[in-house]
């Protein structure tokens, strides 16, 4: 019913695929299937996250179905590790199975702590709301997704509460790209690099939202919003286990034309953010 909705309002769907054995492809090809039935266009969330040791075959079948004529994007989040609660239903199954890892592979997140099974038992038990990191991906995964043409570059971020609350560091995940990926260990030239950031999250969006055609570009009648960066020291410094280090080497962020980092520099009492909708009747 979702996709047959969105295939009349040519609404973009946003899907994080249901996820079997790791590398199992048959929730990536429910969502293609439809999404080729319907003509709703698809976008797929976190495609190394899901597809897992068959990084490579998602990514195939992906590109056959464009070329089929199928509407589809997806994206990569450049992170080596999920973070989610331990009470997550996905730890209610055979998650090791799932994930290919074991307790060692999981930490609890406010202390760094590496599981074994009792102390998974009881945290499961006595604590059901506490974040774990789940380390389970490879970093040839993540690569492979983030230099594939087209793919999307993405942060996750989760709410920051307060500095004593630890969330996953992927605020850092723009820094990483350009740092990392870009100057480093170059898997990406610096202007694919920032077009898979700005650009085509836009396009993505702008044909059902056109605020959006406004984005990602620096030309005349385009919103200012801007970011300037050192590219021989731009790079993230938050982990997961300090994940609110700030970045190094931004310069200037203007946003809405509104100058908010000056000179790395954050401006107080400034909101400048507008809120995007379709602008469409609902």
């Amino acid at each position: 019913m979702i996709f047959e909705v969105a295939g009349d309002r040519q609404a973009p769907v946003f899907v994080h695929v249901r996820r079997g054995i790791n590398g199992d492809p048959s929730g990536l090809r429910e969502v293609l299937a439809l999404a080729e039935r319907t003509r709703a266009p698809l976008h797929v969330c976190h495609i190394s996250h899901n597809a897992m040791k068959n990084t490579e075959l998602f990514l195939a079948e992906i590109r056959a179905a464009r070329e089929r004529g199928v509407d589809v994007t997806t994206e990569v989040l450049p992170y080596n590790a999920g973070s989610t609660s331990i009470s997550a239903a996905v730890f209610g199954r055979d998650w090791q199975t799932i994930f290919d890892i074991t307790y060692e592979d999981v930490e609890w997140a406010a202390t760094g702590e590496r599981f074994n099974e009792e102390m998974w038992e009881e945290y499961r038990r006595e604590y059901p709301d506490g974040a774990v990191i789940h380390h389970y991906l490879e970093e040839d995964w993540t690569r492979r997704a983030i230099e594939e043409p087209g793919v999307i570059i993405v942060s996750d971020l989760i709410t920051m509460k307060s500095r004593d609350e630890h969330v996953p560091p992927h605020n850092g995940a723009f820094t990483r790209i350009l740092g990392r990926y870009v100057r480093e260990q170059p898997t990406l030239d610096l202007m694919t690099a920032l077009a898979k950031m700005t650009l085509l999250p836009a396009r993505r969006m702008e044909d059902y939202a056109p605020a959006f055609g406004r984005k990602g570009r620096l030309q005349e009648g385009a919103d200012a919003d801007i970011t300037v960066f050192d590219p021989e020291t731009v790079i993230d410094r938050a982990t997961y286990r300090d994940p609110y280090q700030e970045s190094a080497g931004i310069e200037h962020i203007v946003v809405n034309g509104v100058h908010l980092v000056r000179g790395g520099t954050l401006a107080e009492g400034l909101h400048p953010g507008q809120r995007l909708t379709s602008g469409r009747e609902q």
